[in-house]
């Protein structure tokens, strides 16, 4: 008796069909979704400026520490993104679900670490950058709160990263949407109190991002579990170390980069700072208010890391390369609208986040000098991501350490002095590195080595 052949699987819109159709599928949901991650973050600081310049020059700078001592975390998202998207563009689901399993084992270890090490080295790290007394106080009550909570955010960083790399980006943003309300409301509540609940400061704003993360994170784990093309199990979680190995050696270098850019800002910061806290603080709105610039690149660049990877397994690196020039293209012509309108609207803007005068001042002088240098951001984080994606994360690191290291630090100490230009010196540093890191990625890329990169 002949039995019938299997089903063929369904066929994957992102290795098939239009590749517009296949930008959009994907790129939309991860915007929306890190849309109203940033804006939680920004309404933070909305709310934070209310309690004045040493507040926030506090949350800014627990930022910069919070970036550093996630870098290995980040690190090791990139590296399991590029492998599980790889193996389910080949259709390998078995490897699929062991990628993802050894990704979320290393999590949990990794984030027992950074809340032990966060809550000892808080108070050191923030006075190692140049924080004033006052300024440590309020970095410190922020810091400790993210610490005790890191959890939360890691839960939710990873599992949002598995679910896009198999394509499925709409989950993610929706849960993203339960994270953004919840802070919305939690954060003026422990911020400012009310009623029985006590004003926290800016401890407050940590406690909401911390639970309106938590909740959302519990919440995509198990459906990850409940998937019913991937059905994670919780033999997959079983320590599997060759395989660790080799999604770690696609991860550190880019946690390297991460942490080269966390210590740039660390660094940077500490140049700031010379210039007094309204600097810093102006520094620290005025980086905040162009994320929301960001965040629609970093939405673009997800959806660009997840075709090229797919792609790449399904065996069309043409397909992969055309995906990455498309949404460079697309991004670059959002940037230019951007790149206008923060010029034309820095004063309004930076007003949204303090009515002190000096900071105010400060601030728009430096959305003024970083608005012409958003064209950059297209190569930066398209290119750079879509490298990332297919398992080349050296290269990335290699730029990151010219332009943000030696590039960025000798700038920083003298531009400020050429000319009288002050503090807006110290911006016109930025765009300069990023501009540098920006034209070697597009270098590397058009060279296409990375098409042969194995994961």
């Amino acid at each position: 008796m002949r039995t019938a052949p299997p089903a063929a699987p369904p066929a994957n819109p992102l290795t098939e069909g239009p590749l517009l159709a296949a930008i959009l599928r994907l790129s939309w949901p991860m915007m929306l979704g890190n849309f109203l991650q940033t804006s939680s973050s920004i309404f933070d600081m909305i709310f934070v400026g209310r309690l004045g310049p040493d507040a926030i020059a506090g949350v800014s700078m627990s930022g910069a520490i919070i970036q550093l001592v996630m870098t290995l975390v980040i690190g090791i998202d990139m590296g399991m993104r590029a492998m599980v998207s790889r193996f389910y563009g080949a259709r390998d689901l078995a490897m699929t679900r062991r990628v993802i399993g050894q990704a979320l084992l290393m999590a949990a270890v990794l984030s027992v670490l950074l809340a032990a090490n966060g809550e000892i080295w808080r108070d050191d790290l923030l006075k190692l950058i140049g924080a004033s007394p006052e300024v440590v106080a309020q970095g410190s009550a922020y810091l400790q709160i993210f610490f005790l909570g890191v959890v939360a955010t890691v839960s939710l960083f990873f599992t949002s990263g598995i679910l896009q790399s198999i394509g499925d980006a709409h989950t993610p943003m929706r849960l993203g949407a339960i994270a953004f309300g919840a802070n919305i409301l939690l954060a003026p509540l422990f911020i400012f109190g009310w009623g029985p609940v006590p004003a926290l400061g800016v401890p407050g704003a940590a406690l909401a991002t911390v639970l309106s993360r938590g909740v959302a994170g519990v919440l995509v784990l198990r459906l990850l579990f409940r998937n019913q093309e991937i059905g994670l199990r919780l033999a997959d979680l079983r320590p599997d170390f060759p395989l660790i190995g080799r999604m770690l050696r696609i991860a550190l270098p880019g946690s390297l980069q991460i942490g080269c850019y966390g210590v740039a800002d660390i660094l940077a910061n500490y140049f700031i700072a010379a210039f007094g806290t309204t600097a810093v603080a102006a520094f620290g709105v005025a980086a905040r208010s162009t994320m929301l610039m960001m965040v629609i690149g970093f939405g673009l660049s997800g959806a660009a890391a997840t075709l090229v990877g797919q792609n790449l397994g399904a065996g069309k690196p043409e397909r992969a390369a055309r995906s990455a020039w498309i949404i460079t293209g697309l991004y670059g012509v959002v940037l230019l609208g951007g790149a206008v309108a923060y010029y034309l609207g820095a004063a309004a803007i930076i007003g949204l986040f303090t009515t002190d005068t000096q900071t105010l001042a400060l601030g728009t002088d430096c959305l003024h000098v970083f608005s012409p240098g958003f064209l950059f951001m297209s190569l930066n984080l398209i290119l750079g991501r879509a490298l990332q994606g297919a398992g080349d994360t050296l290269s990335p690191l290699v730029f990151a350490l010219v332009a943000r290291l030696p590039l960025l630090m000798t700038l920083l100490y003298t531009l400020p002095h050429l000319g009288g230009l002050g503090t807006d010196g110290l911006w016109y540093s930025f765009v300069i590195a990023s501009a540098v890191e920006g034209l070697l990625k597009l270098f590397w890329f058009q060279r296409g080595k990375w098409k042969t990169r194995r994961v």
